[in-house]
């Protein structure tokens, strides 16, 4: 059965049906995996002649570690029994039986899940390594399964969450070999990952345009005698900012809890000033 792009798959419905309880687990899966999406979509937006599937891109970070809840790693609050290199076939099964039970076809997403391991498995290195998995070639093989994995390297679930330097990355697989390197380091130049900045860079540069609005307006409405009288300059300013917000959130360069966050500062300082007024 093919992928239909006409199916309807909202990832965080799948991620409450198998995390039903809000647990640090939770939170922990769904905050890497905002970030893995975040990253994704930001490589399609350097790779625009690839036309890469966003709905892909974004429904596939959101579920590519929906497996580590049966596998075992107290540091990340996973306290299930089956060994944590297990966590991509162990996801891949998952959503395809909840696909066959709820009538959705996840195969582009299991697909996402059993091969964004390292820079992708081949059927040698699971018999040369002993590792608990079939052995067979686990390899990303579609555009969109390659920014995933690809994506996910930059991100750790433990430690300070930050989004890793390439060299840093390259350090930290040197370690399985020379084959999961060139492998990352093929789709590196494939994808120019040299020329991307961090998704942190994007943000603070979001965040700084979003403290210039206020600053603006503030001083604007509260200094100036004229302008202060205009209730007509306030809803400019409050729409203004709502366009910004907006802007930055379709272009994935700020959350919807950011966006709120800003949305809400803004309208206190509008309060302060009408009571200034």
């Amino acid at each position: 059965m093919e992928y239909r792009k006409g199916d309807i798959v909202d990832p965080i419905d799948i991620i409450k049906y198998f995390y039903p309880q809000d647990t640090m687990l939770r939170k922990l899966l769904i905050w890497h995996s905002e970030q893995v999406r975040d990253k994704a979509l930001q490589i399609a937006k350097y790779n625009k002649k690839l036309n890469l599937d966003t709905e892909i891109l974004v429904n596939g970070a959101m579920l590519h570690d929906i497996g580590i809840g049966k596998c075992r790693a107290k540091d990340i609050f996973c306290l299930g029994t089956e060994p944590y290199i297990k966590h991509g076939i162990l996801g891949a099964k998952m959503l395809r039986e909840y696909g066959r039970e709820n009538g959705l076809d996840l195969e582009v997403y299991a697909r996402i899940c059993e091969r964004h391991t390292g820079s992708g498995l081949t059927a040698a290195e699971i018999k040369e390594s002993g590792l608990p998995l079939p052995e067979e070639d686990f390899l990303p093989e579609t555009p969109e399964e390659k920014v995933i994995c690809l994506a996910d390297k930059f991100y750790s679930k433990s430690g300070n969450g930050k989004e890793k330097k390439l060299k840093t990355v390259v350090r930290s697989m040197e370690k399985f070999g020379d084959g999961p390197v060139h492998r990352f380091l093929a789709l590196c130049r494939e994808f120019h990952m040299q020329k991307i900045p961090p998704v942190t860079t994007a943000f603070m540069e979001a965040l700084a345009f979003i403290v210039l609005d206020i600053l603006i307006a503030f001083f604007t409405i509260c200094l100036c005698p004229y302008w202060k009288s205009l209730f007509l300059v306030k809803i400019v300013f409050i729409l203004v900012f709502f366009l910004r917000t907006y802007y930055f959130y379709r272009k994935r360069l700020l959350l919807r809890q950011d966006v709120w966050l800003y949305q809400i500062f803004y309208f206190i300082l509008v309060a302060i000033t009408s009571l200034i007024h």
